[in-house]
């Protein structure tokens, strides 16, 4: 498939909407407290790579980010890192979004990219069919890009099966979410937490 035909199909997944050019502040706090386990697991990652900035570092180390990108448009972690900064530490979700969607149309099969997306929709955007609909993409880009190889990478997995876990749940689908959570503990090194998750929610159906 071509990168233009790449970047149609993921605008056609996603609801095909933009935002136009429209244009948190924290010392070592870390990301926002999370909203349930699935999140925190995630925040424990993003913590680990984000947090020794104050917000004017943050905005100094943004243009080095965008020339990272220019320089190498292949550089995932230039893209998540500069759009998880606007968007979380500086509240600037259309800037995150509008570079992201440079990323992908860079990197137009990148599960990466589709999960940040995902994720930006679901908590900044507040529109989770939007934030599905990427999950779902970002889920099938993993299975065909990162799959096949020797040692792929299960945490994007795990946070892209979180997510779509999380709008399931919220949208009151609790078959499906389930149905997330037991492919997230297929791949999980704590499938005990994740099964014990499983239980709660098959007991509360049954009340």
């Amino acid at each position: 498939m071509s990168g233009e035909a790449g970047i149609e199909e993921a605008n056609q997944a996603e609801g095909a909407h933009d935002h136009g050019d429209h244009e948190h502040d924290e010392h070592e706090e870390g990301p926002p407290p999370a909203l349930d386990w699935i999140e925190a697991f995630g925040n424990h990652f993003r913590a680990s790579v984000h947090v020794h900035l104050e917000k004017g570092e943050e905005r100094e180390m943004l243009p080095w980010l965008q020339l990272s990108a220019e320089l190498d448009p292949h550089s995932i972690e230039a893209y998540t890192v500069a759009a998880y900064w606007l968007a979380e530490r500086l509240g600037k979700v259309d800037e995150a979004e509008q570079f992201l969607r440079q990323g992908l149309r860079a990197n137009p099969k990148n599960p990466d990219i589709l999960n940040e997306l995902g994720s930006l929709y679901f908590k900044h955007r507040h529109d989770p069919d939007h934030a599905r609909n990427l999950w779902k993409l970002a889920l099938r880009r993993w299975n065909e890009v990162e799959k096949p190889k020797e040692k792929p990478n299960d945490f994007l997995l795990d946070r892209i099966l979180g997510g779509l876990f999380q709008v399931e749940l919220q949208q009151g689908h609790t078959n499906q979410a389930i149905e997330y959570l037991e492919q997230m503990k297929a791949a999980s090194p704590k499938p005990d937490q994740i099964q014990k998750k499983i239980d709660e929610l098959k007991s509360s159906q049954a009340h």
